[in-house]
């Protein structure tokens, strides 16, 4: 798979079938220097992708697709930012807000902490049922959806550094093993708290 670029990747494209089964490319030179560094590529299938409606889940679901096979990672918070295009929006900025990675977590990953629970769960939003004054909620955000229109299962767990969140753990697996992964994870939450 090769990345898109506004700039074409390529200046000249040859194959001879006859005296060989390659391609030979020539790199657009101001194509380079991205091409050069470019490290992965990420295989998913695209009806999964298609569902996708939030812009944030777009952004997230082939990077945590691409890191499946980890099982688990950490990452800290300014690389998300950095990922996700919100690194310079004030209200994600510890600069700016004191509850920026509150916030973060909330409104791009889509989890907030239960303290009831102690866990971190969906954030909820509220429906208006169809002809009627009712309203109920519903669970949301980003790793909602992907947790349930695409074909992986994504936790994620926030780290302190003293009195702020600097990093969130992901646990990432196949749907098929998203039961399994959920019951071990509360199993090693309820012997730590034991």
């Amino acid at each position: 798979a090769l990345p898109i670029c506004f700039i074409p990747c390529f200046t000249k494209v040859e194959y001879d079938g006859k005296t060989s089964s390659r391609v030979k490319v020539s790199l657009n030179d101001n194509a380079k220097p991205y091409l050069q560094t470019f490290k992965s590529y990420v295989k998913f299938k695209t009806e999964y992708y298609m569902k996708l409606g939030t812009l944030y889940s777009t952004w997230l679901y082939p990077y945590f697709k691409n890191n499946e096979y980890k099982g688990n990672f950490t990452v800290t918070f300014e690389k998300l930012k950095e990922w996700t295009f919100t690194d310079k929006i004030k209200s994600y900025n510890s600069e700016f807000n004191r509850n920026a990675n509150n916030n973060f977590l909330k409104n791009v990953i889509g989890i907030k902490h239960n303290k009831v629970t102690g866990q971190w769960e969906p954030i909820k939003t509220k429906y208006k049922l169809k002809d009627s004054d009712e309203f109920i909620e519903r669970p949301a955000g980003t790793l909602h959806e992907i947790n349930t229109v695409t074909d992986i299962m994504v936790m994620a767990e926030p780290h302190k550094n003293g009195r702020s969140f600097d990093k969130i753990e992901f646990f990432v697996s196949p749907k098929v093993n998203a039961l399994e992964a959920r019951n071990k994870r509360q199993k090693e939450i309820e012997f730590a708290i034991d």
